[in-house]
């Protein structure tokens, strides 16, 4: 089986893209690519993405007379993407190169210059597990304030051709050793949890885990998962369909009661973690073993050290309960409807004009525990009650 996700570097590249050879469409008079961009465009990128300046942007926008909306007309996205580029300062490269042509400027002159700050790179080797080779990375390395790095990876074994695995591979060297005995806890506990969501179908399924001489590293092997994450479709996708975000909405809900039942709080929810099968076939949650081994960690939006919007607030201030878990998942249907996880109730009701679902949404996405549904099974009644629809 062919790889279903583009498998990203860990190294921040600088690459020149050749455009001369693209096939076009014509929209409003502006020649819009329709490929990936080959020629004559410097611009930088980081991983499978280019890098965007939101300051740099709004300033374009402003001085064209342009809205968000306009430009997403010109380029043949919806806002939602533009709104994208804004919150997670990136976008695809060619989504940066047709940005930058419909407001008559260059690509780089959208991008940062010198406020980018990329996480340095391990000085140490990733040994894959016994058994099994790498062949790619996923997502590139990741460093905690608590000294927890990780990568994750996919793995092919060696023994069975085309057996996959979505490995996670978490160095502990860096790690105080007064944490690193908790760590280790969590992380030989880990196959006790997955075993009672073994069942659950919307859950990722847990391979194996396997230690390193002293504890210095450790992988988690889970089975290998068909389709994109969230985070690819909402970057790749002109609009997702209500239809799909309903269903994708309820599916995630529906994981969530599966975590809920083992008793684990998923914390660190956001759309990296969850993988969507194409035509409504399923819906996979990953990774939730993160929330107790990196709390603080970053997520996508925290590579630019701003505050991730998928997290609860009061994650860090005290243990925290289930309605963590109702926040991230308001924000990502936020971001579903709108592309803007921090929008606002006019933003917000300028896609939904269903007044139920506005309001729910903002409720479970409040800033104030105490203002949010007590329950994910609360949650689901008054998500079944109501109907996302959208001018």
């Amino acid at each position: 089986m062919a790889c279903a996700c583009t498998l990203t570097q860990h190294r921040r590249t600088l690459v020149i893209f050749f455009v001369n050879r693209c096939q076009y469409l014509h929209l409003n008079a502006l020649q819009v690519t329709n490929s990936e961009p080959t020629r004559d465009f410097e611009y930088v990128t980081e991983g499978r993405y280019a890098l965007i300046d939101p300051g740099k942007l709004k300033s374009f926008l402003s001085s064209k007379g342009m809205s968000q909306e306009e430009l997403g007309r010109l380029i043949n996205c919806s806002r939602g993407v533009i709104n994208r580029m804004i919150t997670k300062k990136r976008t695809l490269p060619i989504h940066l190169v047709n940005a930058a042509k419909a407001l008559g400027t260059i690509p780089v002159a959208l991008q940062p210059s010198s406020d980018y700050h990329e996480p340095d790179e391990p000085t140490w080797e990733i040994p894959p597990p016994r058994g099994w080779k790498v062949i790619g990375f996923i997502r590139r390395f990741t460093k905690a304030a608590n000294g927890l790095a990780y990568c994750v990876a996919q793995l092919e074994n060696e023994h069975i051709p085309q057996k996959f695995s979505r490995g996670k591979f978490y160095q502990l060297s860096d790690v105080q050793s007064i944490n690193r005995e908790e760590f280790v806890y969590r992380l030989v506990r880990h196959p006790t949890v997955c075993t009672m969501l073994k069942d659950s179908e919307l859950i990722v399924k847990f391979l194996d885990v396997r230690p390193f001489t002293n504890n210095s590293a450790w992988w988690v092997l889970d089975e290998w998962i068909d389709g994109q994450s969230l985070d690819e479709l909402m970057d790749e996708k002109v609009t997702i369909a209500r239809e799909d975000t309903e269903w994708i909405a309820s599916r995630i809900l529906d994981g969530l009661t599966d975590l809920h039942r083992a008793d684990v709080i998923f914390r660190e929810l956001a759309p990296e973690r969850v993988y969507v099968l194409p035509k409504q076939s399923k819906v996979t949650l990953a990774d939730f073993e993160l929330a107790r081994l990196g709390e603080g960690m970053p997520s996508v939006s925290g590579d630019w050290k701003t505050p991730n919007p998928y997290r609860a607030p009061e994650i860090g201030t005290y243990d925290p309960t289930v309605k963590v878990d109702i926040f991230s998942w308001a924000a990502i249907v936020i971001e579903m409807l709108c592309g803007d996880p921090l929008a606002n109730q006019k933003q917000l009701s300028e896609y939904v004009h269903d007044e139920a679902t506005v309001k729910l949404l903002l409720q479970c996405r409040s800033a104030k525990p105490s203002a949010r549904p007590e329950s994910i099974s609360e949650v689901q009644n008054l998500w079944t009650n109501r109907r996302v629809s959208s001018r």
